[in-house]
């Protein structure tokens, strides 16, 4: 029901003449009421104005309109597509797909003197309009007014047909099966309106074969049946960080569909200067896939000129642009183009190894992260090398090292009065410490300040030396051999340590373990048992019943310590040499190492991990905080800001972590619609989004200290295909036992669904100002008035 104004005269103009009118009119009446008393001095008046505004009401033609239905409706469900492969303009067309569709079905441009072909389906038949997202857009029942013209747009960046199919499907299966009478009815058809590029989610095959109760579907296609002209980059893809040693390697999805023998190029620009290009010749291949390898250095010395800092940075953005490019005539140049960044490292992971016995481990393992360019390795081996000042002077030089690998004979070198450093320095640091144990050493029991930090038990439950022949027994000193002669057989990665990616050398998991059972044993370890809550990775396998745990961890405050049983991972080079020695202990120190701060001011560190993003994935932003006086900064939380392309898209709260004075942590999640809403609109989340802490209460450096993330959209499978799919929209009618349409056909859809109803939806008119009750309003209103000016002495 609603209430219209059919008249000749504007339902403004009449409300100002009314005003005007009772103004008049109570001028009018203040110099008989001024000497009444109240309410009759402003009564009278009021009666006599309302009545004027009735009479002048009548020339607006206030009418009620309103439906009656008759019968039993058919309830229709209409999909429209309004994806972005809608609004291309097919070669020899005068409008996009979209509007041809809207010209077809609306009465505007439907040519039919009884109106479009909705409005006709729609007077005996309830109509529900569905986007291809599911949302509802309109319905013939609830929504007054015919179909909105701002519904026929295409922006929406993929076309999931299958997913609300499922869901109307669904709707009609649920109906069917239940007696409650408040549950929606179910749908007696489906119309499709679309080119039939469904390109995410479920099938639409999938969905209606499985589907319980069987809708007929009727498809009224829009597009060209063919493929046309154009080249497009889908989806780029690089090396998430690289070094200036290294070589950028990536790899672009690139679509086809020029006739054979065009020359087109293809390449990539970093902040506008190109970087790689490539000349192809077009072989109608459709989508393949181009892969480049540059050098790095090239990037990284530009991206530091063009992002030069006051903070230490570890990394620098590299902005880089894929595009393709060709003299021929496409059909667009919207997919042209692909931005998309990835971290240009300029800082080194530093290490400081300690080594008082200088061995064999110690030494392999310094050779294979001195290979490493990730890493800046400082080490001291042997008893010469700690007769120097082997460990940091300062407790700020502690704190850099973002690794500290030790033997537990070190321990004991260490000066007292820097021993709490180390547990600080894992605990608030957040750093990683890695504790080499062998049975070289005399000492059995690590120092006391030690025992705290390691995930196993200060004892040993019995000095185990691993004895494969009885030939090493009389190599071995008395203090090491003890009474056991305990062999392990091989070597096993538990189930906690076969999820954990830096344990993994193969991708496949019993592939991985297979290979760690292959890997030479330790000859000599410690046998110390895991302290409740320590984890174990790798144990060694004495028998049937009994094995060995050889590497453990446990989190300790906001770090992570390691400790090996075992100095001997050296044994793994025989026969393969560096292969899975070297790459263990890259794996290991990239895990368990200080997560770096891409930027660093003197008393603020921020980050927010990965460069490259994608909608649905959540950012975690880390912070530390100093106050003036360098001390870990005392507040419970504080905010950073997420700002790009001149609005803040969101303020993330950081909670204060656990046990880890002035360490912050707070995790951001960008919508999986790839949009945020800021006051009455929606804004789409993409490109490079600055993240920096609300400086309230925080020193003068975090108003300029700030990282930055780089928001991808997915990749746009929307302009991958833009020909009709016209065999998908023809075998899901003829499954269903509905019928494919050409747009041409539209105004047979009228016939085709009057079947699925035997009712008809009356539209009533009701005149308001001609009726009895308007009539009578005015009559009592001035009988009214009279009446009362005769009471009060006025007649």
């Amino acid at each position: 029901m609603r209430l219209e104004f059919t008249g000749s005269v504007p339902g403004w103009w009449i409300a100002a003449l009314a005003l005007l009118g009772g103004m008049l009119i109570a001028s009018w009446y203040w110099r008989e009421t001024r000497w009444l008393q109240r309410p009759w001095s402003f009564v009278l008046p009021l009666l006599r104005a309302m009545a004027f505004a009735l009479m002048l009401g009548m020339l607006a033609g206030p009418t009620i309109r309103y439906q009656h239905v008759d019968g039993t409706l058919g309830r229709i469900a209409w999909v429209l597509d309004r994806s972005k492969s809608m609004a291309i303009q097919d070669p020899g067309k005068d409008q996009s797909r979209i509007d041809q569709l809207q010209a077809a079905l609306q009465a505007s441009g439907s040519g039919n003197p009884r109106g479009g072909v909705i409005d006709r389906v729609a007077e005996s038949h309830h109509l529900r309009l569905f986007a291809a997202t599911g949302e509802k857009l309109w319905d013939s029942l609830e929504d007054p007014e015919p179909v909105p013209s701002a519904i026929w747009n295409a922006a929406e960046s993929s076309t999931p047909l299958g997913d609300v199919l499922l869901s109307i499907l669904s709707t009609s299966e649920q109906a069917e099966n239940t007696s409650n009478p408040d549950s929606p009815a179910a749908w007696d058809a489906i119309v499709l309106l679309t080119d039939g590029q469904s390109n995410v989610g479920a099938t639409v095959d999938d969905v209606v074969r499985s589907s319980g109760r069987r809708v007929p579907i009727y498809s009224l296609g829009v597009g060209d049946r063919n493929e046309p002209v154009d080249i497009a980059v889908l989806e780029a893809t690089f090396s998430s960080s690289v070094r200036s040693e290294d070589r950028l390697r990536g790899s672009l999805r690139v679509k086809e569909t020029l006739p054979v023998g065009t020359v087109y190029r293809v390449g990539i620009e970093h902040e506008g200067e190109m970087v790689w290009s490539q000349e192809v010749i077009s072989q109608n291949r459709g989508v393949y896939e181009v892969t480049l390898d540059v050098p790095a250095a090239p990037l990284l010395a530009r991206a530091q000129q063009l992002h030069p800092s006051r903070f230490e940075q570890r990394a620098v953005p590299l902005d880089l642009n894929a595009w393709v490019e060709t003299e021929a005539a496409e059909l667009t140049q919207e997919n042209n183009r692909l931005a998309s960044s990835a971290w240009g490292v300029v800082k080194q992971n530093s290490l400081l190894l300690l080594d008082p016995l200088g061995g064999w481990e110690s030494r392999y393992l310094r050779n294979a992260l001195d290979r490493d360019p990730a890493w800046k390795v400082n080490a001291f081996l042997g008893p010469n090398a700690f007769r120097s000042e082997f460990f940091p002077r300062t407790k700020q030089e502690l704190f850099e090292l973002d690794l500290l690998i030790m033997t537990m004979e070190s321990a004991s070198s260490i000066p007292a009065d820097k021993q709490a450093w180390l547990r600080d320095y894992v605990a608030y640091a957040g750093a990683g410490l890695i504790v080499l144990d062998s049975v070289k050493g005399t000492d059995q029991i690590p120092p006391a300040w030690l025992q705290e930090l390691l995930p196993v038990q200060a004892t040993e439950t019995s000095a185990q030396p691993n004895v494969p022949n009885p030939d090493l027994a009389s190599s071995l000193p008395a203090n090491v051999l003890g009474n056991s002669r305990v062999a392990i057989q091989t070597l096993k990665l538990t189930s906690i340590g076969s999820q954990q990616p830096a344990f993994q050398f193969e991708s496949e998991g019993i592939a991985n373990q297979k290979l760690w059972s292959q890997l030479q044993p330790p000859h000599t370890y410690r046998n110390r048992e895991p302290k409740g809550g320590a984890e174990v990775m790798v144990e060694g396998i004495v028998d049937r019943n009994r094995s060995i745990p050889l590497i453990a961890t446990q989190r300790f405050g906001q770090g992570r310590v390691v400790y090996l049983a075992s100095d001997e991972t050296w044994r793994w080079r025989y026969g393969v040499s560096d292969l899975y020695h070297q790459r263990f202990w890259n794996q290991l120190a990239g895990w368990i190492m200080r997560p770096p701060f891409i930027v660093r001011g003197e008393r603020i560190a921020i980050d927010a991990g990965a460069r490259v993003v994608r909608h649905g994935e959540s950012v975690t932003i880390r912070a530390k905080i100093l106050g003036d006086d360098g001390l870990p900064i005392g507040l419970e939380r504080v905010q950073a800001t997420v700002e790009g392309n001149g609005q803040t898209v969101a303020v993330v709260e950081l909670q204060a972590v656990e046990n880890a004075e002035g360490f912050f942590e707070g995790e951001w999640t960008i919508p999986s619609t790839g949009v945020v809403p800021i006051e009455d609109s929606l804004v789409p989340i993409e490109g490079e989004y600055r993240i920096q802490l609300v400086p309230a209460g925080l020193p003068e450096e975090s108003k300029l200290l700030a990282t930055s993330i780089y928001v991808m959209r997915p990749p746009d499978r929307e302009l991958e295909q833009l020909a009709r799919n016209e065999s998908l929209l023809r075998s899901t009618a003829e499954e269903t036992g509905g019928q494919y349409l050409d747009i041409q056909q539209s105004e047979e859809l009228v016939e085709r669904l009057r079947a699925y109803s035997n009712g008809k939806v009356l539209g009533v008119i009701l005149p308001l100002w001609q009726s009895f009750p308007w009539f009578f309003a005015i009559l009592i209103l001035l009988a009214s008035e009279w009446w009362l000016r005769k009471r009060v002495g006025l007649v």
